[in-house]
């Protein structure tokens, strides 16, 4: 049957299906454009640093991950972003190496980045582990790349992320990095 042959009914019913085939292949290209930068970055096993930094928020994995490579030698100070340092047990326990907790000002990975820039000057450091959720790995990297001139290696890990917070992941980071392109420099 010709087009002009169908009924109008036939016609909006065919215009939904082609709507709803357009809104699943973009959604398709969507998911696919954010699979190497959001589920697969390009992420190593951390190196030796100075530090390991904990951007926030400070869960439980984070702190634990980098417990274990303060633990294991591959680091030997521990910073921690936290909007509350003085709700941060690490930060008030007696440890056997450096811990330094505050609110970046501002609270973004962004002030986040500057913190460590100073404390790495401060101390002399020039090695860093920054651990972090893997759908922020790749802005974590552009952003920290910015900030600091010397070597800093952006870590994460995908714990507890089921596809209702993978959707908020793709939306939040991708609302990020055009956030990142309108603001360059540090």
């Amino acid at each position: 049957m010709s087009a002009s042959r169908r009924s109008p009914a036939q016609r909006r019913k065919r215009r939904l299906w082609r709507g709803i085939l357009a809104g699943l292949a973009s959604i398709a290209a969507v998911v696919a454009a954010g699979l190497p930068l959001y589920v697969f970055p390009p992420v190593s096993s951390p190196e030796p640093a100075d530090v390991v930094f904990v951007i926030g928020p400070p869960d439980q994995w984070r702190l634990d991950w980098a417990q274990q490579l303060l633990a294991e030698g591959t680091a030997g100070a521990l910073m921690i972003s936290t909007p509350d340092p003085d709700a941060e047990s690490l930060c008030a326990a007696d440890e056997p190496n450096p811990v330094e907790c505050a609110r970046p000002d501002p609270f973004t990975t962004r002030g986040e980045a500057r913190w460590l820039r100073s404390e790495m000057a401060a101390r002399g450091w020039s090695r860093a582990i920054v651990i972090t959720v893997t759908p922020h790995v790749s802005r974590t990297r552009v952003v920290f790349d910015r900030c600091i001139p010397s070597s800093v290696q952006v870590v994460g890990r995908s714990t507890g992320l089921n596809l209702a917070k993978w959707a908020y992941q793709y939306l939040y980071q991708t609302a990020g990095f055009i956030k990142v392109a309108l603001n360059p420099g540090c």
